[in-house]
């Protein structure tokens, strides 16, 4: 959204008036990682396991990482933590995501733990459900609101082609299997672009963001700023966080960044929760 502010602010000084996004694309033609968990689903539901097996092994050959592995095991465990096998279609949040920071919110502020969130289910298969629920409840929404607000205040037009109720119909009715195949998603948008994307672009597999280096932002000085922040009367004395948990985080952030661990960090949870306090100064200065 930072981004697309800045993107807003500079085609504006160039007298552009009409700006094209993309924001739909992954949904429709199953872009996202996530997504991979869900065809799995509706392979096994169909009881195709042989092509099941295949899909999983093809996933883990293209998309392995040091440390978010691609492999049987894990494709299993997703299985069992985003998708409810005994009603066809149902998905469920991967709870081991959703409250992987429980910990730090106070339960007198919000118990994250009894929090349910609607999950809607108008098919039989989870890769439609769960890229339906993206589109109406979750990635989508959300987006749409930072375009639409940011390319006002620039006095510019905003399309998302991807978005025409009549290709989002279509989408729909697309079988999974032509979306993900062989481990590569967007099979049948890569098709259709034949001769018209290069094909570098075309055959790129990878889905990569283009990711400032957040983790090492939170680190030295940056990260004693941090702390002092969380320290702080009055962050403590809003009641949200759990601050000695944060700062247990922040510590294990920094061991983890400065030894090179091949493990994840906690960047993007730094980031929110800095983001989240810069917000309310902000809101209380305009009060």
């Amino acid at each position: 959204w930072l981004s697309h502010f800045q993107l807003c602010q500079e085609i504006s000084r160039t007298g552009t008036v009409d700006l094209f996004g993309g924001l739909g694309g992954d949904e429709l033609n199953a872009g996202e990682y996530e997504y991979f968990p869900m065809l799995f689903a509706d392979l096994k539901q169909a009881n195709q396991l042989d092509k099941y097996r295949y899909e999983v092994q093809e996933w883990a050959r293209n998309h392995d990482h040091p440390i978010f592995r691609k492999n049987p095991d894990v494709a299993e465990t997703y299985l069992r933590n985003m998708t409810d096998p005994s009603v066809p279609g149902r998905i469920i949040h991967d709870p081991t995501r959703m409250l992987k920071y429980a910990h730090t919110i106070n339960k007198d502020y919000f118990d994250l733990l009894i929090f349910k969130p609607i999950m809607d289910a108008p098919f039989q298969s989870f890769l439609k459900n769960r890229t339906y629920q993206d589109l109406v409840r979750e990635t989508t929404p959300c987006c749409l609101r930072a375009e639409d607000r940011q390319c006002t205040y620039f006095g510019i037009n905003h399309f998302d082609p991807f978005l025409d109720h009549e290709l989002v119909e279509f989408m729909f009715r697309v079988p999974g299997e032509l979306k993900i195949k062989d481990g590569i998603t967007k099979r049948l948008l890569r098709d259709a672009m034949k001769g018209i994307l290069p094909e570098p672009t075309r055959n790129r597999i990878a889905k990569t963001g283009w990711n400032a280096p957040a983790h090492k932002w939170f680190t030295g000085k940056n990260l004693d700023r941090l702390r002092d922040m969380v320290s702080s009367h009055h962050f403590h004395n809003r009641g949200i966080y759990n601050v000695k948990a944060i700062l247990a985080i922040m510590d294990e952030h920094e061991t983890i960044v400065r030894e090179s661990r091949n493990e994840e960090n906690h960047m993007m949870f730094l980031w929110q929760l800095l983001n989240m306090e810069s917000w309310l100064v902000e809101t209380e200065n305009l009060m």
